[in-house]
């Protein structure tokens, strides 16, 4: 039952739309934000992270693991991709990681299918 809820929590992370709306993008809005960022007192962001992924211990999380073929960037030709971590255990903390490409920043808001989870049931070492 442990592995069902946890699948359903991976797979709720992962799903939805990948990339958010394109916004404009170059060093004068990278310039500007920035300053209206120094200007406001630090706010910090609340977790987006699960509970359920927050608590995994170190076997659980180790049973979960990337899909090479599902990169960012994988199959393009460039010399890199991007693999993303997967929240949980130590990772309790999520980012907003958005891609540049031809004056536009876009946000990834999900990497569909990206991660598989071990044949081991969880919470059994």
């Amino acid at each position: 039952m442990k592995r069902l809820i946890l699948f359903l929590l991976l797979a709720g992370w992962v799903a939805g739309e990948t990339l958010g709306p394109a916004e404009p993008f170059s060093v004068a809005t990278v310039k500007a934000r920035a300053a209206l960022l120094a200007a406001a007192p630090y706010e910090e962001r609340r977790s987006r992270v699960p509970a359920a992924l927050q608590s995994l211990d170190y076997d659980d999380f180790r049973r979960i693991s990337y899909r090479r073929e599902r990169a960012w960037w994988v199959g393009t030709g460039l010399p890199f991709q991007l693999q993303f971590a997967h929240p949980g255990f130590l990772l309790k903390r999520s980012i907003q990681v958005s891609e540049v490409s031809a004056g536009q920043v876009t946000p990834i808001l999900s990497i569909p299918l990206s991660i598989a989870l071990s044949q081991r049931t969880f919470g059994q070492a």
